[in-house]
């Protein structure tokens, strides 16, 4: 073993080994069992040594990963690391019931939670560890019954008469309703209203010019992933744009809050510019120094300070 502990290329190899098994790196050792070397080397005498160690190491490994991994999806993914690396069918199976157990736990969790983010997790977590459909399909239901009621509730708020209404609330909820199973119909009239709502906030943007009325109804926009409200919201981003540059050139004569609003806007009709990082500059020196005069003020007149 001498000549091999000379070797720099058999201790970096055992440095790599050391490293798999510190990280919990099943794929890693597989990889390293395999490593294609010159034959006749002491690195091959080391690596063909490895071979018959690397199923040990694995199984231990493997172990060491399953009593750490305390949620479904980690234990999902140390069984999906394991199969290739050939741990035991046992082990494997009894990897695959732990994951059903924890899955169960998070899925009944979840359903009493009502976290609908949360929930959609729980159920594909319970899908993926192959639970009975009859287990999940509580947790689909209860998907499905949220996502509708959020839905409506989203139309409900929103004021027909407002020209210039926040749709991001409406935006989430339908991407949800798709996500959860929501009826087409009912998804259907959702972006048909959406529209109308997009085309009106278009229209009021184009009319006042306010920056960020501009900037909220080409987002809303493309948002929507409608091709004919993006073509639409072409000539408002385009107006935009030239708003924003023209502020940012002129950011030390510009009122505070219309440079804020520019810098808001900038991202929005891709803008990253040299001239946007000195105006967020300004805009932060601008800020400090009314926080600065607001805190005097109120000092003069709590009488602790005598200007």
């Amino acid at each position: 073993d001498s000549a091999a502990a000379e070797d720099p290329l058999v201790l970096d190899f055992r440095d790599e080994v050391d490293d798999a098994i510190s990280k919990n790196d099943l794929v890693g050792l597989r990889t390293l069992a395999a490593r294609e070397v010159e034959t006749g080397t002491s690195l091959e005498t080391e690596v063909l040594d490895f071979q018959t160690r690397v199923q040990e190491l694995v199984d231990t490994t493997f172990m060491h990963m399953m009593e750490a991994a305390s949620m479904a999806h980690q234990v999902l993914n140390v069984v999906e690391l394991g199969e290739p690396a050939n741990v035991s069918l046992a082990q494997l199976e009894a990897a695959r019931e732990k994951a059903q157990t924890l899955a169960t736990g998070m899925l009944e969790r979840q359903l009493a939670d009502g976290d609908p983010d949360e929930l959609r997790r729980a159920v594909g977590c319970a899908a993926h560890a192959g639970l009975d459909e009859s287990v999940i399909a509580p947790g689909r239901a209860m998907l499905l019954q949220l996502a509708e009621e959020d839905l409506q509730e989203a139309l409900d708020e929103l004021d027909y008469e407002d020209p210039n209404p926040n749709l991001g609330n409406l935006i989430a909820q339908i991407k949800r309703a798709k996500l959860d199973g929501v009826a087409e119909a009912n998804i259907t009239y959702a972006e048909e209203v959406l529209r109308t709502k997009s085309q009106k906030k278009l229209a009021f943007a184009n009319k006042t010019q306010d920056t960020l009325a501009m900037k909220d109804a080409v987002e809303s926009a493309e948002e929507t992933k409608d091709s004919e409200l993006e073509q639409a919201a072409m000539p408002v981003k385009e107006t935009l744009k030239s708003v924003v540059e023209a502020t940012l050139e002129n950011a030390s004569a510009t009122e505070k809050e219309s440079l804020r609003a520019a810098l808001q806007s900038a991202p929005v009709v891709g803008i990253d510019s040299e001239s946007v990082a000195e105006a967020t500059t300004l805009l932060e020196e601008l800020d400090a120094r009314d926080a600065s005069r607001a805190r005097l003020q109120r000092l003069g007149e709590e009488g602790e300070w005598d200007a």
